[in-house]
């Protein structure tokens, strides 16, 4: 991040509207008696970026950053982060019961990114890289902070170093590198199983195997020259139940008829009756016979 222009009014010892231009120079010192305002500016571009004034030990104290007798306080911070231009402001009003910061605007030339306090210190923070904590001990650092940098316990340092130094890309590293490898070694894993699974194919297996695929295909090309006749029988199969079925209801039917009363009496006298007629015939032949003789004498 490059600072190029900051402008207060109203913030601290600013009670006056105040421009500090910081284009075309690569090194400035604030130089001033004591509470000339060098620590309020870094104050004021700490809280145009993230809403809090790191003097105070709480982030959200900010009602003393407004200069006395005054109701409000505005700050301005424009600053170059590669070669895109941004700019952030924040204004602070007084309140019965402190302050409130609720106006507030990010944005890059034109475009708005954010429009709220929460937007500004969170687009901030994904902007420059680093909350406020660690803002405002490599980036600035107020007074007294440097003492508490270099006395702070080994794991928060090598932590905001890390971040710092973009020393976390060797980490996701890491851990890619030990996802690819656990997925490697599980396919290793079901591929010795696999080869496991497979220790009986030997080479007297696989002859064995293709004899009997011989086999099968020869079995498969008659009973593809049989399915012709398969086909017949099953139609004549299919004919043979149906007639069945009709006979069996025929049977079922002949076995339902019973028979008249008297029939075997009217049986005897029909047989009695055939035996008169005939002897009748037989008599009738005769007289006949006779009949034909007598006409020849």
């Amino acid at each position: 991040m490059r600072p190029l222009r900051l402008e207060l009014q109203g913030f601290g010892a600013f009670r006056e509207a105040q421009t500090i231009d910081f284009e075309g120079v690569d090194y400035f010192a604030l130089v001033g008696a004591t509470g000339a305002g060098k620590s309020t500016i870094i104050d004021a571009i700490c809280f145009a970026l993230y809403g809090s004034v790191p003097r105070y030990d709480n982030r959200n104290l900010v009602a003393p950053a407004i200069s006395q007798n005054l109701l409000e306080a505005r700050v301005r911070f424009d600053f170059l982060l590669g070669e895109v231009a941004y700019t952030a402001v924040r204004v602070v009003r007084s309140t019965p019961r402190g302050a409130t910061t609720k106006e507030a605007r990010l944005q890059r030339g034109d475009e708005v990114l954010a429009g709220t306090a929460d937007e500004v210190s969170r687009c901030a923070h994904e902007l420059l890289g680093l909350p406020f904590e660690h803002f405002t001990r490599c980036v600035v650092l107020p007074q007294g902070e440097f003492s508490r940098f270099l006395h702070d316990k080994p794991g928060d340092r090598q932590d905001l170093l890390v971040e710092l130094l973009n020393l976390g890309v060797y980490e996701q590293m890491r851990q890619s590198a030990g996802s690819i490898a656990a997925t490697a070694k599980g396919k290793v894993t079901l591929l010795e199983q696999r080869l496991e699974d497979y220790s009986f194919a030997t080479e007297g297996a696989r002859a064995q195997a293709a004899e009997r695929v011989t086999l099968l295909d020869a079995l498969k090309g008659r009973v593809i020259e049989a399915k012709p006749e398969l086909m017949s029988l099953e139609d004549a199969a299919t004919k043979a139940e149906a007639d069945l079925q009709d006979k069996e209801k025929l049977h079922a039917m002949l076995g339902s008829l019973t028979i008249p009363p008297g029939i075997a009496r009217l049986g005897v006298e029909l047989q009695a009756a055939e035996a008169d007629r005939e002897a009748a015939q037989i008599a009738a032949d005769e007289a006949e016979k006779a009949v034909d003789t007598a006409h020849s004498a």
